[in-house]
């Protein structure tokens, strides 16, 4: 879900306090109390130019641009499914991580199946609710934002 950007359009009228309508006679978007908003559909430039007229018929035009670069997912680093023979229930720890092409990585989660990913790089096994051994260590990981 994406939210409009708002930019304040700095319109004022310093002289004479009589401005009358602002306008984008160029580009996307809408004004809105003093703000020019739009909402990206992806990375995407765009250009826009704002006119603003006084009572008097004088006007003065801005033009800007603005650079939308959209987030893209983390890639969840997969974790291969494997069996244990254990004695007694022992803790077993298996990396976990992700790459981020933004840098902006916050970390991984278990979304189903019992265990826990702790300090961002391993997943924990634990002995299931019925007391049997899980020795899959099959995740759905979610890296998250």
């Amino acid at each position: 879900m994406r939210a409009d950007t708002g930019l304040s359009a700095g319109i004022v009228d310093r002289r004479d306090g009589n401005l009358s309508n602002c306008a984008i006679v160029n580009g996307p978007g809408t004004l809105s109390s003093g703000n020019w908003c739009y909402t990206p559909s992806g990375d995407e430039t765009v250009n826009v130019t704002i006119r603003c007229t006084d009572a008097c018929g004088a006007y003065c035009e801005e033009s800007f641009s603005v650079t939308f670069s959209m987030n893209d997912a983390p890639a969840c680093v997969s974790v291969s499914d494997t069996t244990y023979f254990q004695c007694a229930p022992t803790e077993v720890c298996r990396p976990v991580s992700a790459t981020d092409v933004n840098g902006n990585f916050a970390s991984c989660a278990v979304l189903t199946g019992p265990g826990t990913v702790l300090g961002g790089n391993c997943v924990t096994r634990h002995r299931r609710r019925d007391g049997q051994r899980d020795d899959s260590l099959q995740r759905r990981l979610r890296c998250l934002l």
